[in-house]
């Protein structure tokens, strides 16, 4: 095999140098000619913050005919594809700008315009609305707050005049949430394409005990008052309604009380005095009771 390889390895040498000669000269040879095709990013102008454009292409294909030479070493850096909008409201349609390098020829661009709409975006205030999810426990009252109230929101005008405030959904058990919030209607559906000034708040949910009340009986202790003889007692009232959890008030059959003290000067008349009720921790009295009563003085002894 050796000898076959090296029999006549001088004209085989060169022809390998002559086809790389050749090659060198066509390559570098500028009345060579080819076409390429391109990928370019595409620049937009004359947009602001405030704008909102649909159908804005990402980039355009470009067809390019030129030395074969230089065609092969071009990059999509090598050229400048943009769209000017400025002063364009509402429905338009305008020309991708393409400009190519120089000593190259531009055959085609893909696509040539773009047809598309500008709309301006708006914003106002909306409140935040917490909502509570999962089943709430039987034995407590849930109660909550977010840190935050209310929030700016922006969009087009049709999306915006539909939020109608922000949703904060929360656990339904007590502790503190990171609440993620999203624009709603007024029937509580999601409005898509609304932008939040900030996307969460925190939401602190406590839980007090459910609380239930009764009716029981007013036990008003003896009232003596020194140097007066105490007649004609009555109370506004013989029951008091009280409140509490459901434990506390199966301990209370009856309540009984006592009067305030008498601050004023005492002297023989009529008074009508606050009943004060004597309860356990975890009642409360949901009402209020008085009580009138005469003083006299006591006869003297005949």
């Amino acid at each position: 095999m050796i000898k076959h390889f090296i029999r006549n390895w001088p004209i085989k040498l060169a022809a390998i140098v002559l086809a790389g000669i050749f090659w060198f000269f066509v390559a570098n040879d500028d009345t060579s000619f080819t076409n390429r095709s391109l990928i370019i990013p595409v620049v937009v102008d004359g947009v602001t913050d405030s704008m909102s454009v649909t159908s804005l292409p990402a980039t355009v294909e470009v067809t390019v005919s030129g030395p074969s030479s230089r065609i092969s070493r071009l990059r999509p850096e090598n050229f400048d594809a943009s769209i000017n909008l400025t002063g364009l409201t509402g429905d338009f349609t305008t020309a991708i700008r393409v400009l190519s390098p120089q000593g190259v020829s531009l055959l085609r661009v893909n696509p040539v315009e773009v047809i598309g709409k500008i709309e301006r975006t708006e914003q106002k205030t909306v409140p935040i609305r917490v909502t509570l999810r999962g089943d709430p426990p039987d034995d407590s009252v849930l109660n909550y707050q977010s840190s935050e109230q209310e929030i700016i929101i922006r969009g087009l005008a049709d999306d915006l005049e539909q939020a109608t405030s922000v949703l904060a959904p929360a656990q339904a058990r007590a502790g503190e949430y990171q609440a993620k919030l999203y624009a709603t209607d007024n029937d509580g559906q999601p409005v898509p394409n609304i932008e939040l000034e900030f996307d969460t708040v925190q939401v602190t949910v406590t839980a007090s005990p459910v609380l239930h009340s009764k009716r029981v009986p007013l036990m008003l202790d003896a009232i003596r008052v020194p140097s007066f003889v105490v007649s004609d007692v009555a109370l506004s009232q013989d029951t008091l309604l009280v409140a509490g959890t459901v434990e506390a008030l199966n301990t209370v059959a009856s309540v009984p009380a006592s009067v305030e003290p008498i601050t004023e000067s005492i002297a023989v008349g009529s008074y009508t005095l606050r009943v004060i009720p004597q309860l356990p921790d975890g009642v409360a009295a949901l009402e209020q009771v008085s009580v009138s009563l005469q003083l006299t003085r006591p006869s003297l002894p005949e």
